[in-house]
């Protein structure tokens, strides 16, 4: 996995070891771009109120990754691009 980050912006290389989320992706999709990230101040506010709006999470309750806590959704907006949601360690 690599990262580069410019000005405020970061584009993350993932390469998943073993059974995860990301490496189905890839299995059943291909290559390519996989989510886009938003950090927000509140996951728990936001998540909430997605799955009021039907918003299809890929897990019941945000967990914890790389940057903190992170819930994933499928909007269908983006054909396969999911939506990451993160809100950073404090």
């Amino acid at each position: 996995m690599g990262r580069i980050i410019f000005n405020d912006k970061e584009l993350e290389f993932i390469e998943p070891v073993g059974e995860s989320f990301f490496n189905t992706f890839l299995k059943e999709k291909g290559e390519g771009l996989h989510h886009l990230a938003f950090q927000i101040n509140d996951i728990y506010e936001c998540f909430g109120k997605l799955k009021t709006k039907g918003v299809e999470a890929v897990d019941n309750e945000p967990s914890y990754g790389s940057h903190g806590k992170v819930a994933f959704f499928m909007t269908g907006l983006f054909g396969n691009i999911f939506i990451e949601l993160f809100q950073e360690n404090k």
